[in-house]
């Protein structure tokens, strides 16, 4: 959370509550999200198509 406040960093997926008070008087974008069906076990991939 230091490094988010500091601006070392620009996002953070998982805050714990207390940390989350800590937050809410910043200047800083919140989003809730919550898991759908598949939860962290989601797979997410960047391929580049390298024939054009």
């Amino acid at each position: 959370m230091n490094a988010l406040i500091a601006s070392d960093v620009n996002l953070v997926s998982r805050i714990a509550p207390p940390d989350f008070v800590r937050l809410q008087n910043r200047e800083i974008t919140m989003i809730e999200m919550r898991a759908e069906p598949g939860g962290s076990n989601c797979v997410m991939r960047l391929g580049f198509n390298l024939d054009s």
